[in-house]
């Protein structure tokens, strides 16, 4: 299949199933189901999820890499040539397995070609849940997080401040930093001095896009 539209259609193919039955499966609005397989949008981390709970495996659908099911994933004969990355709710990994959402199966091949200093412990997946970073990052992309990266680095980062979240560009100097939004007609710059610099807590550090929402 060459786009995820198809894949979408080929998971309810799958299943014997309506859109509207589909929709109601997976716990998603009718109108988004049909929206998923015109390729006007793709599915976001809650719907990946329920996907994963059905057995399909996210990264076949959003790449087609793989096998459509994971069981067959792990039993096929090139399982061994898998590793498995978590889906997370948001860039707060720490609660356990309550912020797993789900597990994409990726090759070794294209995981240490990204780099191999990289610890698959420390990657894991974030849906953007806004639009501040665009044209860079649009609501619904979903991005790759090393979550080893504690320190303020120049680039775009994921972070709390103030208690809120972020994935947004950083900028930092000698007396503090920046934290920059692509989206400037609608998003503010933040500054961010040095006596304020112990309220902004790093998550993670954006690597890629994994996959772009249309």
């Amino acid at each position: 299949m060459d786009s995820i539209k198809d894949r979408i259609k080929l998971i309810r193919d799958k299943f014997s199933l309506t859109q509207r039955q589909m929709a109601e499966k997976i716990g998603c609005n009718f109108r988004s189901w049909q929206d998923y397989e015109a390729g006007k949008t793709i599915p976001g981390g809650a719907i990946l999820s329920e996907l994963v709970k059905l057995g399909i495996n996210a990264n076949w659908l959003l790449s087609s890499e793989g096998c459509m099911l994971i069981a067959d994933c792990k039993s096929n004969s090139c399982s061994d040539d898998l590793v498995e990355i978590n889906v997370y709710k948001n860039i707060k990994r720490d609660n356990g397995k309550d912020s797993i959402l789900s597990k994409v199966y990726i090759s070794k091949k294209l995981f240490y070609r990204m780099d191999a200093s990289y610890s698959l412990d420390d990657l894991g997946i974030v849906e953007i849940q806004d639009s501040s970073m665009k044209p860079t990052l649009k609501k619904g992309d979903m991005v790759l997080i090393d979550f080893s990266v504690k320190s303020i680095t120049n680039g775009i980062m994921a972070f709390s401040y103030n208690n809120v979240d972020y994935i947004r560009k950083v900028i930092p100097d000698f007396d503090g930093c920046d934290i920059i939004s692509d989206n400037k007609n609608s998003y503010n710059s933040i500054r961010v001095d040095s006596e304020k610099i112990q309220n902004m807590v790093v998550q993670g550090r954006v690597l890629k896009i994994v996959n772009r929402n249309v």
